[in-house]
């Protein structure tokens, strides 16, 4: 897990903008299974938690002023409720469609076409959002995010995606000025 100074110094890079955030849909009920995405009432939907959190994670993005301009969202409700619920004007992408049960060629097709969006996407004052699922990270570039509604970063660096680090839920803390999301700016300010 991150330090608190490298949490704080992540955070400082969103606010700066031109950064591309992959998140991981919110805490859902896992005893679900998610049947096609035309239908969210049978689908895995957005838990309990699964909303406090988010609604954590959505007020430590506005206290600190983090620029987003544009949410994509994979068509699954676990994923469209939580890219509403970090901004009402999200766009479904099928190209975010969960890879996990899919044959080994739509597993490469959508790989390719997430690692695409994100090459191309080339934010410049502002970051960009994509809300998705695990696997589909994982295939495109190998890296799995273990948390619901983990948030992994990263920059368009000489036409490659570098990875700058990952911000968990729990790194959202908001209740106060004395909360370990503001002193985690402050240090770096």
């Amino acid at each position: 897990m991150a330090t608190s100074s490298q949490i704080a110094s992540l955070k400082q890079q969103l606010i700066g903008g031109g950064n591309i955030i992959y998140m991981r849909h919110g805490k859902t009920n896992y005893q679900s299974v998610d049947n096609p995405y035309s239908d969210c009432l049978s689908q895995r939907r957005l838990s309990k938690n699964g909303i406090n959190q988010l609604q954590r994670i959505k007020r430590g993005i506005t206290q600190l002023n983090i620029p987003i301009s544009h949410v994509y969202s994979s068509p699954y409700c676990q994923c469209t409720e939580t890219a509403a619920m970090m901004d009402k004007n999200f766009i479904i992408s099928n190209d975010l469609t969960f890879s996990f049960n899919q044959n080994q060629h739509n597993v490469n097709l959508l790989a390719q076409k997430l690692k695409s969006l994100m090459l191309h996407s080339q934010p410049q004052q502002s970051n960009i959002m994509f809300v998705g699922h695990t696997s589909n990270l994982y295939d495109s570039l190998g890296i799995w995010p273990e948390d619901d509604a983990m948030m992994v970063i990263f920059k368009v660096v000489n036409d490659k995606l570098t990875h700058l680090g990952n911000i968990s839920p729990q790194q959202w803390q908001t209740d106060d000025n004395t909360s370990p999301l503001k002193q985690a700016v402050e240090i770096i300010e």
